[in-house]
């Protein structure tokens, strides 16, 4: 099985990339801006927002399931970047969505 982590540095993240590599029938590969620390199959470096990147990364791998955490959440930035806020936690899932449902038929989302 192939699953892809969005988010992949972030609190949760860690904690669930962590456990899965306890399953040793599980291809875990990762999405961040930044390097991740955690070994995966791949990491992908580089930001949701960018549906180029995306369609590389989902017309390269056809991914099982996708678990997806990447968002911006911190409160400060929340409040003081309201519209890059809104256009990384909808567009950047719209994007993912796209993608998968372009190159994922039987997966999970």
């Amino acid at each position: 099985m192939k699953v892809l982590i969005t988010g992949a540095n972030g609190f949760i993240a860690k904690k669930l990339l962590k456990k899965l590599q306890e399953d040793n029938e599980i291809k875990i590969y990762s999405l961040a801006r930044k390097p991740v620390l955690a070994p995966t199959e791949k990491h992908f470096q580089g930001d949701i927002l960018n549906m180029d990147f995306i369609e590389n990364i989902f017309s390269a791998v056809q991914f099982d399931a996708v678990i997806h955490l990447a968002a911006i959440t911190e409160h400060n930035v929340i409040t003081n970047h309201r519209i890059e806020t809104l256009e990384n936690n909808v567009n950047g899932t719209m994007n993912l969505l796209r993608a998968f449902n372009k190159y994922c038929e039987n997966a999970l989302f």
